[in-house]
């Protein structure tokens, strides 16, 4: 997004800690890392930077932006 796109899907680095730490205390407990699936981010999020969609000629949408998280006006 820094680098100027207007729009990405992501996942939150804090949601994929908390499911690692999840898996970390099966660890912990006694179960073998392998007996554990692979894991993969359950919630990914829109993000819409407007100054680059502004600067690249896209016109948002109120239907792209009500769920959007927002970068850069």
């Amino acid at each position: 997004m820094k680098r100027g796109t207007f729009s990405s899907y992501g996942f939150d680095y804090h949601d994929l800690g908390y499911s690692t730490g999840k898996m970390a205390v099966e660890i912990l407990k006694g179960k073998k890392p392998n007996e554990i699936p692979v894991g993969f981010p359950e919630n990914l999020e829109l993000y819409i930077n407007k100054k680059a969609a502004r600067e690249e000629g896209i016109t948002l949408t109120e239907e792209m932006l009500k769920n959007a998280k927002i970068v850069g006006e």
